[in-house]
Protein backbone atom coordinates (compact mmCIF):
# COMPACT_ATOMS: atom_id res chain seq x y z
CA UNK A 1 0.00 0.00 0.00
CA UNK A 2 1.09 3.60 -0.60
CA UNK A 3 2.46 5.38 2.45
CA UNK A 4 0.07 8.16 3.63
CA UNK A 5 2.83 10.73 3.15
CA UNK A 6 3.12 9.73 -0.52
CA UNK A 7 -0.58 9.86 -1.27
CA UNK A 8 -1.53 12.10 -4.15
CA UNK A 9 -4.32 14.60 -3.54
CA UNK A 10 -7.74 13.53 -4.78
CA UNK A 11 -9.11 16.15 -7.15
CA UNK A 12 -12.84 16.68 -7.45
CA UNK A 13 -14.25 17.98 -10.70
CA UNK A 14 -17.99 17.34 -10.42
CA UNK A 15 -20.20 20.17 -9.25
CA UNK A 16 -21.13 19.91 -5.58
CA UNK A 17 -24.78 19.95 -6.58
CA UNK A 18 -24.32 16.80 -8.68
CA UNK A 19 -27.01 14.29 -7.62
CA UNK A 20 -25.58 11.18 -6.01
CA UNK A 21 -26.78 7.80 -7.17
CA UNK A 22 -29.37 5.78 -5.33
CA UNK A 23 -28.18 2.99 -2.99
CA UNK A 24 -29.82 -0.43 -2.85
CA UNK A 25 -29.47 -3.52 -0.67
CA UNK A 26 -27.31 -6.32 -2.04
CA UNK A 27 -29.52 -9.21 -1.05
CA UNK A 28 -29.04 -10.33 2.55
CA UNK A 29 -25.40 -9.23 2.75
CA UNK A 30 -26.12 -6.02 4.63
CA UNK A 31 -24.16 -4.14 1.96
CA UNK A 32 -25.65 -1.07 0.31
CA UNK A 33 -24.50 -0.58 -3.27
CA UNK A 34 -24.97 2.25 -5.74
CA UNK A 35 -27.43 1.60 -8.57
CA UNK A 36 -24.54 2.14 -10.99
CA UNK A 37 -21.35 0.20 -10.31
CA UNK A 38 -17.81 0.71 -11.53
CA UNK A 39 -16.89 -2.18 -13.81
CA UNK A 40 -13.10 -2.23 -13.72
CA UNK A 41 -12.40 -4.66 -16.58
CA UNK A 42 -11.45 -1.75 -18.90
CA UNK A 43 -8.70 -0.80 -16.43
CA UNK A 44 -6.99 -3.96 -17.62
CA UNK A 45 -7.03 -2.79 -21.24
CA UNK A 46 -9.72 -5.29 -22.18
CA UNK A 47 -11.39 -2.95 -24.69
CA UNK A 48 -8.41 -0.72 -25.53
CA UNK A 49 -4.82 -1.17 -24.37
CA UNK A 50 -3.81 2.49 -24.24
CA UNK A 51 -5.59 3.54 -21.05
CA UNK A 52 -4.15 6.46 -19.08
CA UNK A 53 -3.61 4.95 -15.63
CA UNK A 54 -3.44 8.32 -13.90
CA UNK A 55 -6.76 9.39 -15.38
CA UNK A 56 -8.23 5.96 -14.63
CA UNK A 57 -7.27 6.36 -10.97
CA UNK A 58 -8.87 9.80 -10.96
CA UNK A 59 -12.04 8.22 -12.37
CA UNK A 60 -12.16 5.88 -9.35
CA UNK A 61 -11.85 8.85 -6.99
CA UNK A 62 -14.50 10.89 -8.78
CA UNK A 63 -16.85 7.91 -8.92
CA UNK A 64 -16.77 7.52 -5.16
CA UNK A 65 -16.56 11.13 -4.02
CA UNK A 66 -18.58 13.00 -6.60
CA UNK A 67 -21.18 10.54 -7.83
CA UNK A 68 -21.56 8.16 -4.92
CA UNK A 69 -20.58 5.09 -6.96
CA UNK A 70 -19.38 2.76 -4.22
CA UNK A 71 -19.11 -0.70 -5.78
CA UNK A 72 -15.97 -1.62 -7.74
CA UNK A 73 -15.82 -4.94 -9.57
CA UNK A 74 -12.62 -6.49 -10.92
CA UNK A 75 -10.92 -9.85 -11.55
CA UNK A 76 -7.41 -11.24 -12.00
CA UNK A 77 -8.57 -12.30 -15.46
CA UNK A 78 -9.03 -8.72 -16.66
CA UNK A 79 -5.85 -7.74 -18.44
CA UNK A 80 -3.93 -10.60 -16.81
CA UNK A 81 -4.19 -8.91 -13.36
CA UNK A 82 -3.66 -5.36 -14.71
CA UNK A 83 -7.20 -4.32 -13.74
CA UNK A 84 -6.57 -5.25 -10.11
CA UNK A 85 -3.19 -3.53 -10.12
CA UNK A 86 -4.55 -0.24 -11.50
CA UNK A 87 -7.59 -0.32 -9.23
CA UNK A 88 -5.28 -1.05 -6.30
CA UNK A 89 -3.24 2.07 -7.07
CA UNK A 90 -6.40 4.17 -7.06
CA UNK A 91 -7.74 2.69 -3.82
CA UNK A 92 -4.38 3.03 -2.06
CA UNK A 93 -4.50 6.79 -2.49
CA UNK A 94 -7.84 6.86 -0.68
CA UNK A 95 -6.31 5.38 2.46
CA UNK A 96 -8.06 3.08 4.93
CA UNK A 97 -11.81 3.38 4.34
CA UNK A 98 -14.96 1.33 4.67
CA UNK A 99 -17.37 3.27 2.47
CA UNK A 100 -16.91 1.29 -0.74
CA UNK A 101 -17.68 -2.29 -1.73
CA UNK A 102 -14.77 -4.11 -3.38
CA UNK A 103 -15.52 -7.22 -5.43
CA UNK A 104 -13.17 -9.53 -7.28
CA UNK A 105 -13.22 -13.08 -8.60
CA UNK A 106 -11.50 -16.46 -8.54
CA UNK A 107 -11.31 -19.36 -10.97
CA UNK A 108 -10.64 -17.68 -14.31
CA UNK A 109 -7.15 -16.48 -15.17
CA UNK A 110 -7.03 -16.49 -18.97
CA UNK A 111 -9.13 -17.16 -22.06
CA UNK A 112 -8.70 -20.91 -21.51
CA UNK A 113 -7.17 -20.94 -18.05
CA UNK A 114 -9.60 -22.06 -15.33
CA UNK A 115 -8.86 -23.50 -11.90
CA UNK A 116 -11.60 -23.75 -9.28
CA UNK A 117 -9.67 -26.03 -6.91
CA UNK A 118 -9.73 -25.12 -3.22
CA UNK A 119 -5.97 -24.59 -3.17
CA UNK A 120 -6.04 -22.16 -6.09
CA UNK A 121 -9.04 -20.30 -4.66
CA UNK A 122 -7.12 -19.42 -1.51
CA UNK A 123 -3.98 -18.51 -3.44
CA UNK A 124 -6.01 -16.35 -5.80
CA UNK A 125 -7.73 -14.43 -3.00
CA UNK A 126 -4.41 -13.75 -1.28
CA UNK A 127 -2.81 -12.58 -4.53
CA UNK A 128 -5.78 -10.32 -5.34
CA UNK A 129 -5.63 -8.67 -1.91
CA UNK A 130 -1.92 -8.02 -2.46
CA UNK A 131 -2.53 -6.40 -5.84
CA UNK A 132 -5.49 -4.39 -4.54
CA UNK A 133 -3.63 -3.35 -1.40
CA UNK A 134 -6.42 -4.34 1.00
CA UNK A 135 -6.74 -6.57 4.04
CA UNK A 136 -10.26 -7.76 3.28
CA UNK A 137 -12.51 -8.25 0.26
CA UNK A 138 -16.21 -7.43 0.47
CA UNK A 139 -17.33 -9.87 -2.24
CA UNK A 140 -15.53 -12.72 -3.98
CA UNK A 141 -17.19 -14.51 -6.88
CA UNK A 142 -16.38 -17.71 -8.74
CA UNK A 143 -15.77 -16.40 -12.24
CA UNK A 144 -17.63 -17.87 -15.23
CA UNK A 145 -18.50 -21.12 -13.49
CA UNK A 146 -19.92 -22.66 -16.68
CA UNK A 147 -16.32 -23.25 -17.79
CA UNK A 148 -15.58 -25.59 -14.88
CA UNK A 149 -15.30 -29.22 -16.06
CA UNK A 150 -18.34 -30.05 -13.92
CA UNK A 151 -20.54 -28.36 -11.37
CA UNK A 152 -19.07 -30.59 -8.68
CA UNK A 153 -15.79 -28.72 -8.36
CA UNK A 154 -17.72 -25.47 -7.83
CA UNK A 155 -20.00 -26.77 -5.07
CA UNK A 156 -17.49 -29.11 -3.41
CA UNK A 157 -14.24 -27.14 -3.66
CA UNK A 158 -14.49 -23.52 -4.77
CA UNK A 159 -17.48 -22.39 -2.73
CA UNK A 160 -16.45 -24.26 0.47
CA UNK A 161 -12.98 -22.68 0.12
CA UNK A 162 -14.58 -19.24 -0.05
CA UNK A 163 -16.77 -20.12 2.92
CA UNK A 164 -13.66 -20.97 4.92
CA UNK A 165 -12.07 -17.65 3.99
CA UNK A 166 -15.23 -15.90 5.15
CA UNK A 167 -15.07 -17.70 8.49
CA UNK A 168 -11.51 -16.44 8.83
CA UNK A 169 -12.68 -12.86 8.23
CA UNK A 170 -10.69 -12.49 5.01
CA UNK A 171 -13.70 -12.02 2.75
CA UNK A 172 -17.31 -11.00 3.19
CA UNK A 173 -19.94 -12.09 0.71
CA UNK A 174 -19.71 -15.04 -1.70
CA UNK A 175 -21.07 -15.23 -5.23
CA UNK A 176 -20.82 -16.68 -8.71
CA UNK A 177 -20.77 -15.21 -12.20
CA UNK A 178 -21.61 -16.75 -15.54
CA UNK A 179 -23.40 -16.23 -18.83
CA UNK A 180 -25.98 -19.07 -19.05
CA UNK A 181 -28.93 -18.16 -16.85
CA UNK A 182 -29.58 -21.81 -15.98
CA UNK A 183 -26.35 -22.20 -14.02
CA UNK A 184 -27.47 -20.07 -11.08
CA UNK A 185 -30.25 -22.43 -10.02
CA UNK A 186 -28.00 -25.40 -10.80
CA UNK A 187 -25.45 -24.17 -8.27
CA UNK A 188 -27.87 -22.79 -5.68
CA UNK A 189 -29.85 -26.02 -5.40
CA UNK A 190 -26.79 -28.26 -5.10
CA UNK A 191 -24.39 -26.19 -3.01
CA UNK A 192 -23.94 -26.62 0.76
CA UNK A 193 -22.73 -23.01 0.81
CA UNK A 194 -25.39 -20.32 0.51
CA UNK A 195 -24.74 -17.74 -2.19
CA UNK A 196 -24.96 -14.08 -1.31
CA UNK A 197 -24.71 -12.64 -4.81
CA UNK A 198 -24.92 -13.49 -8.50
CA UNK A 199 -23.39 -11.47 -11.32
CA UNK A 200 -25.21 -11.89 -14.63
CA UNK A 201 -23.99 -10.20 -17.79
CA UNK A 202 -25.47 -9.31 -21.17
CA UNK A 203 -28.94 -10.52 -20.13
CA UNK A 204 -30.18 -7.21 -18.75
CA UNK A 205 -29.82 -4.77 -21.62
CA UNK A 206 -31.65 -3.28 -24.61
CA UNK A 207 -31.15 -6.32 -26.84
CA UNK A 208 -31.57 -8.98 -24.14
CA UNK A 209 -33.95 -8.77 -21.19
CA UNK A 210 -34.00 -12.50 -20.47
CA UNK A 211 -32.72 -11.97 -16.92
CA UNK A 212 -36.20 -10.59 -16.21
CA UNK A 213 -38.25 -12.39 -18.87
CA UNK A 214 -37.05 -15.86 -17.79
CA UNK A 215 -38.06 -15.33 -14.16
CA UNK A 216 -34.44 -15.81 -13.05
CA UNK A 217 -34.22 -12.35 -11.48
CA UNK A 218 -37.38 -12.96 -9.46
CA UNK A 219 -36.08 -16.40 -8.40
CA UNK A 220 -32.79 -14.97 -7.18
CA UNK A 221 -34.34 -12.11 -5.26
CA UNK A 222 -36.84 -14.51 -3.69
CA UNK A 223 -33.84 -16.51 -2.48
CA UNK A 224 -32.44 -13.38 -0.84
CA UNK A 225 -29.54 -13.26 -3.30
CA UNK A 226 -28.24 -9.91 -4.45
CA UNK A 227 -28.11 -9.49 -8.23
CA UNK A 228 -25.47 -7.53 -10.13
CA UNK A 229 -26.33 -6.80 -13.75
CA UNK A 230 -23.15 -6.38 -15.81
CA UNK A 231 -22.50 -5.37 -19.42
CA UNK A 232 -25.54 -3.13 -19.99
CA UNK A 233 -23.92 -2.24 -23.33
CA UNK A 234 -23.64 -5.97 -24.14
CA UNK A 235 -19.84 -5.83 -24.27
CA UNK A 236 -19.86 -3.15 -26.94
CA UNK A 237 -22.77 -4.30 -29.10
CA UNK A 238 -24.82 -1.32 -27.98
CA UNK A 239 -22.29 1.36 -28.84
CA UNK A 240 -21.60 3.52 -31.87
CA UNK A 241 -18.11 2.03 -32.16
CA UNK A 242 -19.36 -1.55 -32.07
CA UNK A 243 -18.04 -4.64 -30.29
CA UNK A 244 -14.44 -5.85 -30.16
CA UNK A 245 -13.33 -8.52 -32.64
CA UNK A 246 -13.49 -11.26 -30.00
CA UNK A 247 -17.18 -10.70 -29.21
CA UNK A 248 -18.98 -14.10 -29.27
CA UNK A 249 -22.39 -12.86 -30.45
CA UNK A 250 -23.85 -14.40 -33.64
CA UNK A 251 -23.47 -12.24 -36.74
CA UNK A 252 -27.18 -11.52 -37.06
CA UNK A 253 -27.20 -9.98 -33.58
CA UNK A 254 -24.10 -7.92 -34.33
CA UNK A 255 -25.63 -6.67 -37.58
CA UNK A 256 -28.95 -5.68 -35.99
CA UNK A 257 -27.13 -3.80 -33.23
CA UNK A 258 -24.93 -2.07 -35.81
CA UNK A 259 -27.94 -1.03 -37.90
CA UNK A 260 -29.75 0.20 -34.81
CA UNK A 261 -26.75 2.27 -33.72
CA UNK A 262 -26.60 3.85 -37.19
CA UNK A 263 -30.32 4.64 -37.08
CA UNK A 264 -29.86 6.13 -33.62
CA UNK A 265 -27.01 8.36 -34.81
CA UNK A 266 -29.32 9.88 -37.42
CA UNK A 267 -31.74 10.94 -34.69
CA UNK A 268 -29.14 13.28 -33.20
CA UNK A 269 -30.23 15.98 -35.63
CA UNK A 270 -33.40 16.32 -33.57
CA UNK A 271 -33.51 17.60 -30.01
CA UNK A 272 -33.08 14.39 -28.06
CA UNK A 273 -32.01 13.84 -24.48
CA UNK A 274 -29.47 11.19 -25.59
CA UNK A 275 -26.86 11.59 -28.31
CA UNK A 276 -25.40 8.07 -28.26
CA UNK A 277 -27.09 4.67 -28.22
CA UNK A 278 -24.80 3.69 -25.34
CA UNK A 279 -26.39 6.40 -23.20
CA UNK A 280 -29.89 5.13 -23.93
CA UNK A 281 -28.76 1.55 -23.26
CA UNK A 282 -27.35 2.57 -19.88
CA UNK A 283 -30.49 4.49 -18.99
CA UNK A 284 -32.65 1.51 -19.88
CA UNK A 285 -30.58 -0.96 -17.85
CA UNK A 286 -30.30 1.20 -14.73
CA UNK A 287 -33.53 3.19 -14.71
CA UNK A 288 -35.88 0.56 -16.12
CA UNK A 289 -34.53 -2.96 -15.63
CA UNK A 290 -32.56 -1.95 -12.57
CA UNK A 291 -35.73 -1.25 -10.71
CA UNK A 292 -37.05 -4.77 -11.32
CA UNK A 293 -34.85 -6.05 -8.49
CA UNK A 294 -31.24 -5.56 -9.61
CA UNK A 295 -29.03 -4.18 -6.85
CA UNK A 296 -26.43 -2.56 -9.10
CA UNK A 297 -25.72 -2.33 -12.83
CA UNK A 298 -22.00 -2.58 -13.59
CA UNK A 299 -20.71 -0.58 -16.54
CA UNK A 300 -17.13 -0.55 -17.72
CA UNK A 301 -15.25 2.67 -16.94
CA UNK A 302 -11.69 3.45 -17.99
CA UNK A 303 -11.47 7.25 -17.79
CA UNK A 304 -12.96 10.36 -16.23
CA UNK A 305 -14.58 11.15 -19.58
CA UNK A 306 -16.41 7.81 -19.64
CA UNK A 307 -17.44 8.20 -16.01
CA UNK A 308 -18.85 11.69 -16.48
CA UNK A 309 -20.68 10.70 -19.67
CA UNK A 310 -22.31 7.73 -17.93
CA UNK A 311 -23.29 9.79 -14.91
CA UNK A 312 -24.75 12.52 -17.12
CA UNK A 313 -26.83 9.94 -19.01
CA UNK A 314 -28.46 8.80 -15.78
CA UNK A 315 -29.32 12.35 -14.83
CA UNK A 316 -31.11 12.96 -18.15
CA UNK A 317 -34.73 11.92 -18.79
CA UNK A 318 -35.36 8.63 -20.57
CA UNK A 319 -36.69 9.39 -24.06
CA UNK A 320 -39.60 6.97 -24.39
CA UNK A 321 -40.13 7.65 -28.08
CA UNK A 322 -36.52 6.98 -28.92
CA UNK A 323 -36.50 3.89 -26.70
CA UNK A 324 -39.55 2.52 -28.53
CA UNK A 325 -37.82 3.02 -31.87
CA UNK A 326 -34.70 1.15 -30.74
CA UNK A 327 -36.74 -1.69 -29.26
CA UNK A 328 -38.67 -2.03 -32.49
CA UNK A 329 -35.46 -2.38 -34.51
CA UNK A 330 -33.97 -4.89 -32.08
CA UNK A 331 -37.16 -6.95 -31.72
CA UNK A 332 -36.11 -9.63 -34.30
CA UNK A 333 -33.02 -10.48 -32.24
CA UNK A 334 -34.30 -9.82 -28.73
CA UNK A 335 -32.92 -12.35 -26.23
CA UNK A 336 -30.75 -13.99 -28.90
CA UNK A 337 -27.76 -15.45 -27.06
CA UNK A 338 -24.62 -17.49 -27.71
CA UNK A 339 -23.11 -20.65 -26.23
CA UNK A 340 -20.66 -20.37 -23.36
CA UNK A 341 -18.67 -22.92 -21.39
CA UNK A 342 -18.84 -26.67 -20.93
CA UNK A 343 -21.95 -28.28 -22.47
CA UNK A 344 -24.59 -28.29 -19.74
CA UNK A 345 -25.19 -32.04 -19.91
CA UNK A 346 -21.50 -32.60 -19.18
CA UNK A 347 -21.30 -29.84 -16.59
CA UNK A 348 -24.19 -31.37 -14.62
CA UNK A 349 -22.84 -34.90 -14.81
CA UNK A 350 -21.22 -34.78 -11.36
CA UNK A 351 -19.13 -37.98 -11.59
CA UNK A 352 -17.87 -39.76 -8.47
CA UNK A 353 -14.77 -38.20 -6.87
CA UNK A 354 -12.37 -40.77 -8.32
CA UNK A 355 -13.67 -40.07 -11.82
CA UNK A 356 -13.87 -36.29 -11.61
CA UNK A 357 -11.86 -34.41 -14.27
CA UNK A 358 -9.18 -32.08 -12.97
CA UNK A 359 -9.62 -28.32 -13.38
CA UNK A 360 -7.81 -26.76 -16.31
CA UNK A 361 -4.57 -25.02 -15.39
Amino acid sequence: MIDPAEREPVHRYADRTTPRLERRKLGRTGLMVSELGFGASPLGGVFRPDIDESDACQAVHEALYDYGINVFDTSPYYGHTRSEVVLGKALARLGERDDYVLATKVGRYGADNFDFSKERVRQSVEASMERLGVRRLDLVQCHDVEFAPTRQIIVEEALPALSQLRQEGIIGAIGITGYPLSIYRDVIESSPVELDAVLSYCHGCLCDTSLVDSGVLAYLTDCGIGVLNASPLSMGLLTARGPPSWHPAPETLKQHCHNTAEWFAKQRASTRACTDIAELALQFAVLRLGREGVASTLVGIDSTETLRRNAAALMAPLDEELLAGVQRLLAPVRNLSWSSGTPRSVWLNDPPNNERPLAAT
